[in-house]
């Protein structure tokens, strides 16, 4: 995929100013800037959920993205196994490989102990955890990841970063959006972003 000149502003505040930005196969790019730089917005309009006001977006064909976001919504009365099996039931796997599949993600990500326990008693690091195993299941070859070690701890965070470099390895794109820069230092390359515009 790639962004050329890409703006995008909300009335009179322009967020996105002139933005190039190119995202492979199998390379992981840092999204780094204070709070308002831009950098959910332009995950958004990755995405395709936010049209840019100007600038073109050349998306390469069979390109599936998933959206790992903060705080990412939870099946509250549903087990943390049974929210990372929707990942992979949403390709329309048998229930059996799901739970599987998913029985594989948590042990990566440190979440063997929880399978039993239910949405709502997840504390948020545990949250933030449960949504990146459902995200890598989803079949997805672009991964967009927002701040996704903001609530966890040193061990947590390696296991996070661990599995969606994983997922690159295995020919994935990720943009992973960040204040820390143990995360950024980890990706093929970093950006920032500072008044809409590259740094």
């Amino acid at each position: 995929m790639r962004l050329r000149q890409v703006t995008k502003s909300f009335g009179s505040r322009q967020v996105l100013t002139g933005l190039d930005l190119e995202i492979r196969p199998a390379h992981s790019v840092a999204l780094l800037g204070p709070s308002g730089a831009g950098k959910s917005t332009l995950l958004s309009i990755i995405a395709g959920l936010l049209a840019p006001d100007g600038g073109s977006i050349e998306r390469a064909p069979g390109v599936e993205t998933v959206w790992i976001v903060q705080n990412a919504p939870m099946l509250n009365r549903r087990s943390a196994l049974e929210n990372i099996m929707v990942g992979a039931l949403s390709l329309g796997a048998a229930e059996g490989v799901a739970r599987s599949k998913a029985r594989e993600a948590m042990q990566r990500l440190g979440l063997s102990d929880l399978a039993r326990t239910r949405g709502h008693r997840l504390s948020g690091g545990e949250r933030q955890r449960v949504a990146v195993a459902r995200g890598l299941l989803a079949g997805a070859n672009l991964l967009l990841v927002d701040e996704p070690t903001a609530s966890l701890d040193a061990d947590s965070r390696e296991l996070v970063l661990r599995a969606i470099h994983g997922a690159v390895a295995a020919s994935c794109a990720a943009v992973v959006a960040t204040h820390d820069d143990e995360v950024a230092r980890s990706c093929d390359e970093q950006i920032r972003l500072r008044d809409g515009r590259v740094t």
